[in-house]
């Protein structure tokens, strides 16, 4: 396609290039601006054509050539200009996909050719401003409701008329005090409990969901990557920098056509202010990608990315640059000479061939264009999400697949990634690090490693060619923290840096195998172990390296089990008692915490799926055990109410066997002391009528002779009723010791049932000690053994010296006895036989978390 650069002797454009002489520096800003068209709505576009006496051109022949945001066709027409205005213009309603559209004019009137870029945005129109009328109607409703009168809206509003804007009747006693009104109704006071309680709901809601959150999300591994750029948003902003260096550019080829053009009716300082001018567009050589100049802009996609067409672009633009200043030199020195003439021609060569290097977004993947590396780009990162969305699926699936079709899929998509992957040595990365044996365990680990391959080669496209990185993943085998570091530089060796956290479960009796190179060491302010090295690689080199850890991710079935027993024990004491509702209520509680524990931890594919099922899990065996303690405490207060009378209060039954004694001899003393009372009375009656009829001391005798026995009688009552209590308090006490004796036996057999350590398959409980002395019946044999435990699917490691680093001897894959000779710092010395030599035993060192007495 011919350019701006050939001279024009016939067709010149109009307005836009003709201000642009008057005023470079406006014109240039205006170069810059793109048109907006709203979707749905009328666009034109056009262009005004002149010859070198202004007059209109009306013989041209143009053709509108448009491209749709993802540079498929959206018009390609031929225009013409109407009535001899010199006016060639194209109108069309605007689509609805919205975004750039990349648009260009090209006329050709005899000999002479020449394009323009029209490009234009569509974006979603506006939404319009309502007039007031409108606004009014919708408001209120209908036309007879006004701004100054309300009509009948008071009456629609309360819904009779009584209700004024001035008065509300009787609205507020409905409201708040109206007898009906009930807890759930409206009353103010019941408002206000009901709210603080629906607040304190919500915010306990709220604290157990940001729990949930925090530990359930909390990341399995956090690496160290400084100034991770995100790929798609690094992208884009490349699209919209090529975009404005294009129409820069454009704008100074065409500013150079049109200074050649004009080269005879231009003055020497015409020309030497427009040259001014494209040197602002230029910029100098050392502007930072922030100024907006074609330097700038080169600036900003050499600090984005290396590859070496930003180089080719940056040195083409330096050459125009020359070319620039040897025209503007020459137009000093020697005025509107042939050799000014002749820099100027060779100033269009050189934006020839630097428009070549940018291209256009109608490029393809593969040219060797500016536009066509991006598209490369982009294809190449969407090519990368459709592989890493098949690997998902994969894992997704897994359990409904059969190793053989899930291996053929697996190794069709292992020679997709390959064919797109640009990381060098990629093969480090599939490495076996796990130890696992068994085909399905290969088959998972060779996926993850895929995936992990996937997100190096996004890393390395965000970072750069000559970014070393390292990349953190997980597999199986136990668990095994597999990282891959790499030097993608081709020229020079790199130092790369790998540090990342372990997930915060993480102790140091649980780690197994370090590779070299790499540490594991304790932070003391986070309460978690991480692991760091430092890798000198040379050019394309790339390594793996791996931590493993014993797999402690799990609760066990047994582990469920027995605390389901446990409760289930728990729970029958509490029968035919007070609490048995309560002891239902938390045991179902128990069930539906563990059952849940069971079905987190169904179904887990992945590593990192596996390790926040288990997070979320031991949130809920956490609440399961928080009411197995509140179980206990019912059982413990069952135990202790009586079983005599049954529960009284919550009183023990000798009190209330004591309280109803003292009761009773209370009312019988008081009888006692009535009757006496009685007596003395009827004494005096006595002694007075025994005056009066005159029968002297013997009737006196006789009358106080009754007194005397009832008094005795009297003494005999209380004596036998105080013997009577006596022996009913001992008699009680005496049954009650013997039913809350009785009742003991259970109830420490029970605590006893529940205070039992858990048995899992990842933890075995050391046995008991025996504390029974017995005679040694070889008094010199002194030795001490000791049992290593080893969790079910693990292995312990006997190492050289009691440090994690030390060279490992031989690994125990199951529980074995052996001879303990000497204990230091949480690690213990011991002797064992030797597989490769039984006449010599092997003598190393284990960590004392796996140790225990025989």
């Amino acid at each position: 396609m011919k350019t701006a650069r050939i001279a024009l002797r016939k067709v010149i454009i109009g307005t836009l290039l003709a201000a642009a002489l008057a005023f470079p520096k406006a014109a240039w800003a205006a170069a810059g601006a793109k048109v907006t068209c709203n979707a749905g709505d009328p666009c034109s576009i056009g262009e005004f054509l002149y010859d070198d006496s202004y007059a209109p051109i009306d013989s041209a022949s143009c053709v509108i050539n448009s491209l749709y945001p993802d540079a498929s066709t959206f018009l390609n027409i031929g225009v013409s200009s109407p009535a001899s205005v010199g006016w060639y213009s194209h109108s069309f309603t605007a689509p609805t996909t919205t975004g750039y559209y990349r648009t260009q004019i090209c006329c050709t009137s005899g000999e002479d050719y020449l394009c323009l870029d029209k490009s234009f945005d569509v974006a979603t129109a506006a939404a319009t401003i309502a007039s007031t009328d409108e606004i009014a109607e919708a408001v209120w409703g209908y036309s007879t409701r006004t701004m100054s009168g309300f009509g009948n809206l008071t009456a629609d509003i309360w819904g009779y008329s009584s209700r004024t804007m001035s008065g509300f009747g009787n609205l507020i006693s409905d409201l708040w005090g109206h007898s009906s009104r009930t807890l759930t109704g409206t009353q103010a006071t019941n408002i206000t409990s009901v709210t603080n309680n629906v607040a304190s709901i919500e915010k306990t809601v709220t604290e157990i969901q940001t729990q949930l959150e925090q530990v359930v999300n909390k990341p399995v591994i956090q690496n160290y990557l400084e100034n991770v750029p995100d790929l798609g948003a690094k992208i884009n902003e490349t699209k919209t920098t090529a975009d404005m260096l294009f129409m820069n550019n454009q704008y100074v080829i065409s500013q150079a056509g049109l200074l050649q053009l004009k080269w005879k009716t231009l003055s020497e300082s015409e020309l030497l202010e427009n040259i001014a001018g494209l040197n602002s567009v230029l910029g100098e050589e050392t502007d930072g990608s922030s100024t907006g100049s074609i330097f700038g802009q080169i600036a900003w996609l050499k600090n984005s990315w290396t590859w070496p067409l930003v180089e080719e672009v940056f040195d083409q633009t330096k050459a125009v640059k020359a070319a620039l200043a040897s025209v503007e030199t020459k137009l000093g020195e020697e005025g509107k000479s042939t050799s000014a003439k002749k820099e100027l021609k060779n100033l269009n060569y050189y934006l020839a061939t630097l428009e070549k290097l940018i291209g256009d977004s109608t490029n393809l993947s593969g040219q060797k264009t500016l536009f066509g590396k991006l598209r490369e780009t982009r294809e190449l990162a969407e090519v990368f999400d459709s592989r890493e969305t098949e690997v998902n699926e994969l894992l997704a699936n897994w359990k409904s697949n059969e190793n053989k079709e899930t291996q053929n899929k697996i190794d069709t998509l292992f020679k997709k990634v390959i064919a797109v992957n640009r990381i060098s040595q990629a093969s480090a990365a599939f490495s076996p690090k796990g130890g696992g044996s068994s085909l399905e365990k290969q088959l998972k680990n060779r996926l993850l490693g895929l995936r992990a391959l996937i997100t190096a080669n996004r890393l390395l496209l965000a970072m750069g060619a000559n970014t070393p990185f390292a990349n953190t993943w997980l597999e199986e085998g136990s668990m095994v923290f597999k990282s891959l570091v790499t030097n993608p530089s081709k020229i020079i060796s790199q130092k790369v840096t790998l540090k990342y956290y372990l997930p915060a479960e993480v102790k140091k009796e649980n780690i197994i195998e370090t590779d070299e190179g790499l540490t594991v060491s304790f932070d003391s302010e986070k309460s978690q172990y991480y692991v760091e090295g430092e890798f000198n690689l040379r050019p394309g080199e790339t390594q793996t390296v791996a931590v493993k850890v014993a797999d402690i991710w799990v609760i066990s079935d047994d582990e469920v089990n027995g605390l389901r027993k446990q409760a289930e024990e728990l729970s029958r004491p509490l029968e035919k008692t007070s609490y048995f509702a309560q002891g239902v209520t938390l045991k179902s509680d128990i069930d539906v915490s563990l059952d849940k524990i069971l079905v987190l931890q169904e179904g887990k594919v992945t590593p990192e799926e596996k390790i926040r099922a288990y997070r979320e899990a031991q949130i809920e065996l956490n609440a399961a055990k928080a009411k197995m303690d509140k179980l206990k405490e019912l059982v413990t207060q069952a135990g202790s109410a009586g079983n005599f009378l049954g529960f009284v209060g919550g009183s023990q039954t000798m009190a209330v066997w004591g309280l109803i004694i003292i009761l009773l001899a209370g009312f019988v003393f008081l009888a006692i002391y009535m009757r006496i009372i009685m007596n003395n009375n009827h004494y005096q009656n006595s002694k007075t009528h025994e005056e009066e009829n005159k029968t002297g001391e013997k009737e006196a005798g006789k009358s106080s002779s009754p007194l005397k026995i009832k008094a005795g009688q009297v003494i005999k009552m209380a004596a036998v009723f105080l013997v009577f209590g006596a022996l009913t308090a001992v008699v009680s006490g005496i049954i009650v010791r013997k039913i809350t004796l009785s009742s003991l036996p259970a109830e420490k057999q029970v605590f006893a049932q529940s205070d039992l350590p858990v048995e899992t398959e990842n933890q075995q409980t050391p046995e008991v000690e025996d504390l029974s002395v017995e005679e040694p019946k070889d008094e010199e044999k002194k030795e001490e053994w000791i049992k290593i435990s080893v969790p079910s699917g693990g292995v312990i490691n006997i190492r050289e010296s009691p440090d994690l680093s030390s060279r490992i001897l031989t690994q125990l894959t199951s529980s074995q006895e052996a001879e303990k000779l000497e204990i230091t710092n949480e690690w213990v010395k011991v002797s064992l036989p030797d597989e490769d030599d039984p006449q010599e035993p092997l003598v190393g060192w284990v960590s004392d978390s796996f140790v225990s007495s025989e």
